[in-house]
């Protein structure tokens, strides 16, 4: 199952991943780069939109955007990242420059890859996987 797959590559990226991420976009991007790059999938996008009108029982007025959606063959797995922020005290290179000494930072836990339940917005988005 490619579930249990993207688990264990989730898994790897956290234990190789020593850069600290500066915002969601740059974690999404991160993670979503690595999963393309271990090819066990055939495709792997960011901010997937789903239209507010394919989706059954949904009473929002607003489209959905999954963090990131894999496919291997038929079968799809959406990933919604969850993550703690908390200041860190370091310096900083980024492209060779030093760029601060105290910023906000992304704490990152393992991101949630089943269906939320906290969430009836996004269970209804997971089910029409």
């Amino acid at each position: 199952m490619v579930q249990n797959t993207i688990e264990q590559d989730v898994a790897a990226f956290f234990s190789r991943e020593n850069e600290l991420f500066f915002n969601e976009n740059d974690f999404q991007m991160h993670l979503a780069l690595y999963l393309r790059q271990t090819a066990h999938y055939d495709d792997v996008d960011i901010e997937y939109f789903i239209p507010k009108q394919e989706l059954d029982g949904y009473v929002w007025n607003n489209n959905v955007y999954i963090d990131i959606v894999v496919r291997s063959g038929d079968e799809y797995v959406p990933i919604e990242l969850k993550y703690c922020t908390r200041s860190v005290k370091q310096n900083i290179t980024r492209f060779g420059e030093l760029r601060a000494k105290r910023l906000k930072s992304l704490r990152i836990k393992l991101p949630r890859i089943s269906v939320p339940t906290n969430s009836g917005r996004m269970c209804i988005a997971w089910n029409s996987f």
